[in-house]
């Protein structure tokens, strides 16, 4: 009956409510039972054209607003779940939720289904806490009704598992999915296509856990049931490839990974069209990896489309997708547009307040991505207050002293040691280095900083002007642990990269090269790298043109003097008078000039008498301008 129907509605054959055969009961759940088997195989069109044959023969019967539509209803409703359709889901289901409260208990098991899909819609328009609440409402009545081990049960087990690993409770998550593939195979088999959704959903968890040595054999099995029971070119076949290209990352077998990446995209335009907005996430994973294979051209293309369809995915869920907006923003800071970033990043924390709660850990996330934006455009104010209120949700959540709270303590530390605030530095550092050896990991933050690092190398390459930035971080963590060689030649690379970015103005980039400076020739003692840097910075400030102020040039004096460059120090030092123009306020050319002075009284202690006098007389010499 079923292949039959099938034929005939791809035939184009009508079963409007003037052919006899449609005012049949048992035509109408064909219909609805071939639309589901219609969506499982990505045959949308012909999904919904039964889904809304089957409503109107119910109507016709005079059933529109009895029970026995409320199927058709819930079918139809998850089709457009599946389509983003939310506007027509939810008044689908508020169709059915309408009837099944005159006519049905509320513990019955047709209005739990309505129920579960009430829930996947509050996920999809961006509310996690309804739906967690309708899942375990729908759980619970499934559990009354049908028992703990009916395969509706499972489905509702499956659900809940994957809300609670977006919620971060992993351990949870896993035994609530392994209970729900416990079920499907008992009931249903273990070549069922339900029980390949449950072993994605538990390889995914498991991938979550870094618990690898499952995983692969997971979604390999998962494939193998759909590939023979529902078919390749399906949504589900799609998932499976791109769950299988994160697995392989992971493993840092990039060459595998874009294989399935690109062959889950390709199925998905082909089911979804081209510009649906469901094909973002897998456009973005592909942009990555293209990076990653240095094949810029094709990662440029990935994602400025990228780009497009997350704009497009906010424009329909009415900017609610927190995932959306992170990772929006983390491709516009990739791109160094700080503030289009951090914009999205302010909405993003909006709703991952209003979805999970203002001190949830998902806001905890959003203010570790704030505050990366924020150490990388130098507002360390801003930075640290970030990371305050990051730590602060973390000790609400986890565990006292638990490991994850290093990292973000260092980055403090940091922000506190470039605001000048040394004391305090100090505190959050040994705060943190009594986390890391309470775990046997005294190097914890180094290590999650080295994964990042590498990681974002990889994503968008050595140039990249994130990765200069993070050279800088790196340094920071590195001294932190007395790793002073290591911070010195990330600071070389920082200072060296991040040089032709400041021009035509050096002044913040001689405030870098102090830093550099200072830490190589004052906490390893290796001149030699100090005055590499020195001439590397001088070239490039040549080659630029750099507009060099009065502040700027007096950085570059300290760092040459430091350095014993004798000559480069007195040509920069005849320089300074000329600068002292009527913008520069008395008191800092004050302040330069008996800095000046207490140089030159060093310099004649070490027996450079005609260079200390030369210093001196300049320092005289410098006086505000007039006008």
């Amino acid at each position: 009956m079923v292949a039959t129907l099938d034929s005939e509605i791809s035939a184009g054959k009508d079963f409007s409510p003037i052919n006899g055969r449609t005012k049949d009961l048992e035509m109408a759940e064909t219909l609805w039972r071939l639309g589901r088997m219609q969506k499982r195989t990505g045959h949308f069109a012909d999904s919904e054209q039964c889904f809304t044959r089957s409503i109107s023969i119910y109507e016709t019967l005079a059933l529109g607003d009895k029970p026995e539509i409320c199927r058709a209803l819930n079918e139809c409703a998850q089709l457009y779940l599946l389509l983003f359709q939310f506007p027509a889901a939810e008044t689908l289901l508020n169709r059915a939720t309408t009837i099944q409260a005159e006519h049905l208990a509320e513990n019955d098991a047709d209005f739990a289904l309505t129920v579960h899909n009430l829930a996947k819609l509050a996920y999809l328009q961006g509310d996690p806490r309804r739906a967690m609440q309708l899942t375990e409402k729908a759980l619970t009545i499934r559990r009354h009704t049908l028992g703990e081990g009916h395969s509706d049960t499972g489905e509702s087990l499956e659900v809940l598992g994957f809300l609670l690993k977006n919620a971060g409770k992993l351990d949870q998550a896993e035994e609530t999915l392994f209970k729900s593939l416990e079920i499907q195979e008992r009931n249903l088999g273990k070549d069922h296509p339900v029980t390949a959704s449950c072993l994605d959903s538990l390889a995914e968890i498991l991938h979550h856990r870094k618990k690898y040595s499952r995983v692969e054999a997971l979604l390999q099995r998962a494939c193998r049931i759909i590939e023979e029971r529902v078919g390749e070119e399906t949504n589900a076949y799609a998932g499976t490839m791109n769950t299988l290209a994160m697995y392989h990352v992971r493993q840092g077998q990039l060459n595998e990974a874009v294989v399935y990446a690109e062959r889950a995209l390709k199925i998905a335009e082909k089911i979804f069209g081209p510009e649906h907005i469901m094909l973002a996430a897998l456009v973005n994973n592909l942009a990555v990896l293209y990076r990653s294979l240095h094949r810029e051209k094709d990662c440029d293309a990935a994602n400025e489309r990228a780009k497009a369809l997350l704009r497009m995915r906010l424009a329909r869920t009415e900017g609610s997708s927190l995932q959306a907006l992170v990772l929006l923003a983390d491709k516009l800071s990739l791109q160094t547009e700080y503030k289009e970033a951090l914009e999205m990043l302010e909405r993003a924390e909006a709703v991952a307040g209003k979805q999970h709660g203002e001190k949830s850990l998902k806001v905890g996330e959003v203010m570790h991505s704030k505050a990366a934006v924020y150490f990388n455009t130098k507002d360390w104010a801003a930075a640290e207050d970030c990371y305050i209120q990051e730590i602060a949700i973390m000790e609400t959540h986890l565990p006292e002293g638990c490991l994850e709270l290093a990292l973000p303590l260092r980055m403090l530390a940091a922000t506190r040691l470039k605001q000048g605030d040394k004391p305090m530095f100090e505190s959050l550092r040994n705060r943190a280095r009594a986390i890391e050896q309470r775990h046997g990991m005294e190097d914890y933050a180094l290590v999650v900083m080295r994964r990042e690092f590498e990681s974002l190398k990889s994503r968008v390459g050595a140039d990249h002007p994130s990765v200069t930035d993070k050279h800088r971080e790196m340094a920071l963590i590195q001294q932190q642990h007395g790793d002073d060689e290591s911070a010195a030649r990330n600071l070389e690379a920082y200072t060296h990269r991040r040089g032709r970015e400041y021009a035509p103005n050096g002044t913040e980039f001689l405030k870098d090269l102090i830093s550099s400076v200072l830490t190589i020739q004052i906490k390893t003692g290796k001149k030699e790298e100090a005055v590499k840097i020195l001439a590397t910075a001088t070239e490039t400030m040549q080659a630029e043109k750099m507009k060099m102020d009065l502040l700027a040039s007096f950085y570059l004096l300290q760092a040459q003097l430091l350095t014993e460059e004798w000559p480069p120090a007195l040509s920069t030092a005849r320089t300074l008078p000329a600068l002292c123009t009527s913008k520069e306020k008395a008191r800092i050319i004050e302040i330069i000039k008996q800095t000046m002075i207490k140089s030159a009284s060093t310099l004649e202690e070490y027996g450079h008498k005609a260079e200390a006098d030369e210093i001196r007389d300049i320092a005289q010499a410098m006086h505000p301008a007039d006008g």
